[in-house]
């Protein structure tokens, strides 16, 4: 089963063909910066995301070390106004 992290939750993506490519980078990692930054408001990924097969997280997990890097990272830029948030039409 190929599974991804977002948002808490564990979700199943070994049938989800993803139309923006291959988030195969993301199996069993935490995702959930990669989506909230490339689904930035979407209404529509929201709708497929609560389409696939989850359970919660547990409480034991621990990020990634890319994960958290991309964390420091984005804070680092909203800090300096480089990153403006980009909504789609």
């Amino acid at each position: 089963m190929d599974e991804i992290i977002i948002d808490d939750r564990i979700y199943d993506v070994s049938k989800f063909k993803h139309p923006g490519g291959n988030i195969i980078k993301y199996y069993k990692k935490d995702a959930t910066n990669a989506f909230h930054q490339f689904h930035l408001k979407s209404k529509r990924a929201e709708l497929i995301l609560n389409t696939l097969p989850s359970r919660p997280l547990q409480d034991n997990f621990e990020q990634c070390d890319l994960t958290k890097d991309f964390e420091r990272f984005t804070i680092f830029l909203k800090k300096t106004v480089i990153l403006i948030p980009y909504t789609a039409k």
